[in-house]
């Protein structure tokens, strides 16, 4: 993905990576890379949890398949701890920040002191 004169194609955190591209067939030659890489690492992708999104207008594209491994679509994810939708819209992030933030002053609603 490109911004002004920056061009992406993963960002990395952790034991966490987004592959970003908006042509399926560099998509599906990314993941390929990326597992084959790993595997030379020791490392081993956890197709359960690896997750396509499709950013933009129209249907998804069809679901892909790695080496015989399954890769779905999702509506939403969370890196960082931010929720990220496939539309941009904010309020899921919002809800689930109130929610969090709910049960951290519940928490504080009891004595600090047993009597």
């Amino acid at each position: 993905m490109s911004f002004r004169n920056l061009h992406l194609a993963d960002l990395e955190y952790a034991d966490d990576t987004i592959l970003l591209s908006n042509d399926m067939e560099k998509l599906t030659a990314a993941l390929s890379v990326y597992d084959r890489e790993s595997r030379k690492l020791g490392l081993k992708v956890s197709w359960t949890k690896t997750k396509l999104m499709h950013v933009g207008e129209g249907p998804d594209p069809p679901s892909l398949s790695i080496d015989g491994n399954a890769v779905e679509f999702a509506d939403s994810f969370v890196c960082l701890g931010s929720t990220i939708t496939n539309n941009g819209d904010l309020k899921p992030e919002i809800e689930r920040r109130r929610a969090l933030s709910s049960n951290v002053m519940q928490a504080h609603r009891k004595p600090l002191w047993s009597q």
